[in-house]
């Protein structure tokens, strides 16, 4: 392949400045709406392990779970959590939440668990906010941002500053918040410096477990992972994250991106890690892109990457 000299990996936790920069007066206000929805899951929806070539029991792969929808504003209609392009139209990852340095972001809460009534919350890492907007419950400290009950909504104030470049987490933090990650409650940020280019197209990939699979935004095996597709001469943007208590090395074929070290083609991703990578795409052909730890490929953390010619 030919290597990419124009292409850049941003990691969006840890590799930038720390500081702070005040919101200029014109601010632009950015506002989501998002709900916590019950809804029935299937991990292998095919029904198949392509890496084995067997069967998948049903009973392994559907359940009941708890994820975070986008809606319409007021929650008056239910709308894809992201562009399908970006994360080939499934429930999870929760809602890409995008905006650029300066912006102030307004995320509209609203509990619709009718599957457990848990209470539920949104935890957001990378950007500025009060401790009345950080969604992390802890006796005796926390506030109704953190235990927002069945039924209750809360609205989140955030800020990207100059430091908030990048891809971020968010994820609830209530006192369910163990069973809500295991079940998908957690979604990204995608902030853009003011005067940046945005990509053409941008993929999400979360690594996390799901029961006996290791899955990409839920999903396991090729055929029910995420297919993304790209064409020669776009620039393409991966946010890459890790949920759970597992490390994963993202990876792939066929590609490589620029660092502060260099080039190089697999990253690691911790829990809550996560990271861009951007380059301009110029390798036509069917491409995987997966997790390299071995034994999580195996179990599911695999899929395909397709570039067409212009």
């Amino acid at each position: 392949m030919k290597f990419r000299r124009t292409a850049r990996a941003l990691a969006a936790a840890g590799a930038l400045a720390l500081f702070s920069v005040a919101p200029a007066a014109h601010a632009r206000v950015v506002n989501y709406w998002v709900a916590a929805v019950p809804t029935s899951w299937n991990i292998v929806p095919n029904g198949h392990d392509a890496i084995m070539n067997m069967p998948v029991d049903p009973g392994d792969a559907i359940f009941p779970t708890v994820v975070y929808r986008r809606y319409s504003p007021h929650w008056r209609k239910p709308l894809q959590n992201a562009a399908r392009s970006s994360s080939d139209g499934l429930l999870i990852p929760g809602p890409l939440i995008k905006a650029r340095v300066g912006d102030k972001l307004r995320i509209h809460f609203k509990n619709m668990d009718t599957l457990r009534r848990d209470p539920h919350s949104m935890h957001f890492h990378g950007v500025h906010y009060r401790p009345s907007s950080d969604g992390a419950y802890v006796p005796g400290f926390s506030h109704k941002d953190a235990n927002v009950k069945f039924g209750q909504s809360y609205v989140y104030k955030l800020t990207a500053g100059r430091d908030s470049v990048g891809v971020w987490p968010y994820h609830d933090h209530s006192p369910s918040m163990g069973a809500s990650i295991g079940g998908g409650m957690f979604g990204m940020l995608s902030i853009l410096g003011r005067h940046e280019q945005a990509p053409d197209r941008e993929f999400e990939v979360v690594f996390s477990p799901f029961g006996k699979f290791m899955a990409i935004d839920g999903r396991a095996f090729v055929g029910n992972t995420p297919v993304f597709h790209s064409t020669m001469g776009q620039l393409v943007q991966w946010d890459v994250m890790g949920m759970g208590s597992e490390h994963h090395t993202f990876h792939v074929h066929g590609h490589r991106w620029m660092t502060a070290d260099g080039p190089r083609d697999t990253q690691t991703v911790g829990p809550a890690e996560s990271f861009r990578f951007r380059w301009r795409e110029e390798d036509p052909g069917t491409w995987l892109y997966h997790c390299h730890v071995e034994d999580h490929m195996m179990r599911g953390m695999i899929g395909i990457y397709r570039v067409a010619r212009r």
